[in-house]
């Protein structure tokens, strides 16, 4: 089985373009929980009734379909639900990146990308964890770039719902600051593989 490397950090910190950075060098595939998720919450007819059921079927739309924006404001102010949502879908997360593991069996590097991971104690999972980190001031103009219909205060009270850079240290085997351009991060992603590759 391969060498599994998670890519941790906050939102903006790059933790994608870290990723693809390894991938492209190392021909390495990647698990990107965010987009796991959002396929789950389409295909996944279990985890859908589950939120369902948890949050009110107000959620659904005419279509059938979870709407996420409903989603994100019946939980990232009720800590409750937020829990409860998490356990739904961190645990259904969990066992498609079993099976995703197993498919990619043959490959020596698979890369686990997720922003919550300390957060959940899922680090023992791996054999390696890999934290990006930016300046919040970076990682907030880079959040309102890709998303404009976010506002700075929405931001902000996502970000509190992470740990931050300082605790997240503390359980890291290896660290990536990604405040400058490309090329420079493209340098810190061939020195840690030449790292890993020991």
């Amino acid at each position: 089985m391969g060498f599994q490397l998670c890519v941790t950090g906050g939102m903006g910190c790059g933790k994608s373009t870290v990723s693809h950075m390894i991938s492209e060098i190392c021909n390495a595939p990647i698990f990107e929980a965010d987009s796991e998720l959002k396929l789950m919450l389409v295909d996944d007819l279990q985890v859908q009734n589950e939120i369902s059921s948890l949050l009110g079927f107000n959620i659904v739309d005419q279509d059938g379909q979870l709407n996420k924006l409903r989603i994100g404001q019946a939980i990232f102010h009720d800590t409750h639900l937020l829990k409860a949502y998490e356990s739904i879908t961190h645990q259904a997360l969990h066992n498609r990146y079993t099976q995703w593991v197993l498919n990619h069996i043959d490959k020596p590097i698979l890369i686990y990308e997720a922003a919550i991971v300390l957060e959940k104690k899922r680090q023992a999972y791996f054999d390696a964890l890999l934290l990006v980190c930016a300046h919040k001031d970076i990682r907030i103009q880079r959040i309102l770039k890709r998303n404009p219909e976010l506002s700075r205060a929405a931001i902000e009270d996502r970000m509190l719902l992470q740990w931050n850079d300082e605790k997240k240290l503390k359980y890291t085997d290896f660290v990536i600051y990604n405040e400058n351009n490309l090329d420079y991060l493209k340098t810190k992603v061939n020195r840690l593989l030449h790292i890993l590759n020991r």
